[in-house]
């Protein structure tokens, strides 16, 4: 007998990802976080990526290394940075 393989498929809501990031940015806004809120601005970005909103993903990008430089978070800048390089 041959063994049966399930794999389960998740399917993700990318759409709705977006308004619940976005209360998260207002809030890092609002306290001065600018590092969190470029990294929520950065995964605003990768979820629209996921669903082809290529030209606000770049926007969001961009804002996001206005934010952050190099000193700050090299991490996060140069992730920043690959992601816009990939569009």
């Amino acid at each position: 007998m041959a063994s049966q393989v399930l794999a389960t498929v998740q399917l993700y809501d990318f759409t709705s990802a977006i308004p619940e990031y976005r209360v998260a940015q207002a809030l890092l806004h609002g306290i001065g976080e600018r590092m969190r809120e470029a990294q929520v601005l950065q995964n605003i970005g990768l979820t629209q990526l996921e669903i082809a909103q290529y030209a606000t993903a770049r926007g969001n990008f961009t804002r996001a290394l206005t934010l952050v430089d190099s000193a700050m978070s090299p991490k996060l800048y140069a992730d920043i940075l690959n992601n816009l390089a990939l569009m």
